[in-house]
């Protein structure tokens, strides 16, 4: 079995296939799923000259190997894992030729979490709803990526594609980070919660549904009273009774009952999705937007 594909001989610790996707479908309990940090896979598309849908692979910590049935375009994005090809470096965040046969390793990134390996005309899992992404909370999508699996790969496109947008945000880096957004709906129901003035250390009960923080100093706890549970969105950060926030990634399901009381830009949480444990960020809000007056007749 030639043609266009890659044989997976490792997939690290954890391989999973994302796309950007699939927006709309909340209201029926579908999370929109998708790469945890768009920007580095709106990148890696970009530079390769494929569509805004085509498909990656979502690598946790490097670890992927694989090989390729005929000569193929790729490109390697997100947390910096040294990337090599028959032993011989290859560049990050710029494309390179896969020759018929070779072999692509990724080892451990020395910052950042997910690196993202794209290749010229696409990865083809079967879709689900309209997209190839795996979604951890609702098990829709492909599979994990398992050593021996045999991945389509798509034709390139014929024309170059529109982009209606550009890459959203820089690669990861060591610096420290500063999560900018907005204050939330529900913040003035948190007593004792101060977003701004504090750091706040990532913890390891992290995942592509949230990232936990926890404040960096044993400061009191804070309290609210329970809410309903609501809809949310991308990027919204709640507070628990444990003295934890919950910042949600890709697969975040509804509020549960929790307050929140921001919601990060869209470069934010695609830094938030490249922290470790152990990392300290801290927070810069404005104000939550307000409705303008309608004039009165």
């Amino acid at each position: 079995m030639g043609g266009r594909a890659v044989t997976v001989l490792a997939p690290g610790p954890c391989a999973l296939f994302q796309d950007l996707g699939r927006p709309g479908l909340a209201h029926l309990g579908v999370p929109r799923s998708g790469a945890a940090d768009r920007g580095a896979l709106v990148t890696a598309n970009q530079l390769l000259g494929n569509e805004p849908t085509a498909a990656a692979v979502e690598c946790l910590f490097g670890g992927l190997s694989l090989r390729a049935e005929e000569a193929l375009e790729v490109l390697v994005a997100g947390a910096p894992a040294p990337a090599t090809v028959d032993g011989a470096p290859v560049p990050h965040a710029a494309r390179f030729e896969l020759g018929k046969g070779e072999t692509l390793v990724l080892g451990f990134p020395p910052f950042g979490v997910r690196t993202y390996v794209g290749v010229r005309g696409g990865f083809e899992p079967p879709p689900a709803l309209g997209s190839r992404s795996a979604c951890t909370l609702s098990k829709l999508g492909p599979a994990p990526i398992r050593a021996g699996d045999r991945i389509p790969v798509g034709e390139p496109p014929l024309e170059a594609p529109r982009w209606d947008f550009l890459s959203l945000g820089p690669q990861p880096t060591a610096a420290p980070s500063v999560l900018r957004g907005q204050l939330g709906p529900r913040a003035d129901r948190v007593l004792g919660l101060d977003l701004a003035d504090q750091a706040w250390a990532v913890q390891e009960k992290s995942d592509r549904i949230g990232v936990r923080l926890r404040r960096s100093d044993d400061g009191p706890l804070w309290s609210f009273a329970p809410q309903r549970s609501e809809p949310i969105a991308h990027g919204s950060v709640q507070a628990t009774p444990s003295g934890e926030l919950i910042c949600f990634l890709a697969d975040h399901p509804t509020t549960g009952g929790y307050p929140v009381v921001c919601v990060l830009d869209e470069p934010a949480v695609n830094l938030l999705a490249q922290l470790r444990p152990g990392q300290e960020v801290r927070f810069e809000l404005r104000p939550p937007r307000r409705l303008a007056r309608l004039p009165q007749n």
